[in-house]
């Protein structure tokens, strides 16, 4: 009976961390559609500055650098938000597979 309880509780513990995991898997696939409408929103904010710039070829370049650094920024974002992601998803599996071993 005390290894039963034990097994029950652990499912119980289990269930509550793939609980968590997915949680925070949501969390992280809502920060990556928001970065990537940032890096819509700075894509479509280059080409109406660069339609502006046109007849100013500083103001363009200084414009492109601020968009390549802009857009540099939010890729390494997101590449740490898919590390992440991934990382969370290999957690959760995980514990899918311990779940699923004392069921």
């Amino acid at each position: 009976r005390g290894e039963r309880d034990a097994t029950l509780q652990e499912i119980s513990s289990l269930r509550s961390q793939l609980a968590e995991a997915s949680r925070k898997q949501q969390r992280i696939d809502g920060d990556m559609k928001r970065a990537a409408q940032a890096r819509s929103l700075v894509v479509s904010q280059l080409r109406q500055a660069e339609r502006k710039a046109r007849g100013s070829a500083s103001e363009a370049s200084s414009l492109v650098g601020q968009f390549q650094r802009e857009k540099a920024a939010l890729e390494a974002s997101n590449r740490a938000l898919e590390t992440e992601r991934d990382r969370e998803r290999g957690e959760a599996e995980a514990l899918r597979g311990r779940v699923a071993e004392h069921e």
